[in-house]
C-alpha cells in the first residue's frame, strides 16, 4: 500500500501562493473538497491538489 501525503491548509496555501483563509473558505463553500477529521484540521487528498493545480473548477473536484 502506498502512503499518500495529504495537504494541510497552511501547506496548500503555501503551495498555491494563497492566503490560508482563502483555502478555509473553499472548505466551507465546497463540501467534499477536503477531509475534516475533526475540528479545523482540514486535509486535502493529493488527487484534489493535483486537480486544483490543473485549474479544474472547485465544485467539480468536490463532487468527484
Amino acid at each position: 500500500m502506498t502512503l499518500q501525503r495529504y495537504f494541510t491548509v497552511p501547506a496548500l496555501a503555501e503551495e498555491l501562493n494563497l492566503h490560508p483563509e482563502t483555502i478555509r473558505k473553499w472548505c466551507r463553500k465546497y463540501p467534499g473538497l477536503a477531509i475534516n477529521p475533526g475540528g479545523k484540521n482540514w486535509r486535502f487528498p493529493p488527487k484534489h491538489v493535483e486537480a486544483i493545480r490543473k485549474g479544474m473548477p472547485l465544485d467539480r473536484i468536490a463532487t468527484a
